[in-house]
């Protein structure tokens, strides 16, 4: 708004260093917004496997596996472009065109699933609990058994 103002008094140099400004700070806002939303998605990615282990997430999620390739390649490209100034623009407009709406989508699916998967991981420890106390009934019986006829 203020780029405009200078324009009628003869600002231009003015008016042009506060619409680069504008634009740099849209820019880096954009940016900031994609690393958050990568940030934000690879962590829940990560604490759903950690808490519900990847058998039930694969299980409730079967497309976990190229969810989380095109997560980790967004990521990297990130990465480079923080090191690579020059071309940063570009590889974010790549970003936002060619890997964002398909991992937004994914995680969609996937946060989609979470009541799935839950069920599933609950099962599966229920599961476990079972069979980790029948192999501990087996053993006292057999303990039991050994001193009982012994």
């Amino acid at each position: 708004m203020e780029a405009i103002q200078c324009l009628p008094d003869g600002e231009d140099s003015e008016a042009i260093a506060l619409l680069r400004d504008a634009y740099f700070d849209c820019s880096r806002a954009r940016h900031d917004a994609i690393d958050a939303a990568t940030s934000k998605i690879a962590a829940d990615l990560a604490i759903a496997v950690d808490k519900l282990g990847p058998e039930a997430v694969l299980e409730g999620f079967p497309s976990f596996s190229k969810l989380k390739s095109r997560l980790d390649v967004t990521r990297r490209l990130i990465s480079i472009s923080r090191e690579d100034r020059e071309n940063r623009a570009r590889i974010y407009e790549t970003l936002e065109n060619d890997h964002l709406t398909e991992i937004v989508e994914g995680y969609n699916e996937f946060t989609a699933s979470e009541p799935i998967l839950r069920r599933y991981a609950l099962r599966r420890r229920r599961g476990l609990l079972i069979e980790r106390a029948m192999w501990l009934a087996a053993i006292i019986v057999g303990v039991w058994a050994t001193w009982a006829f012994s």
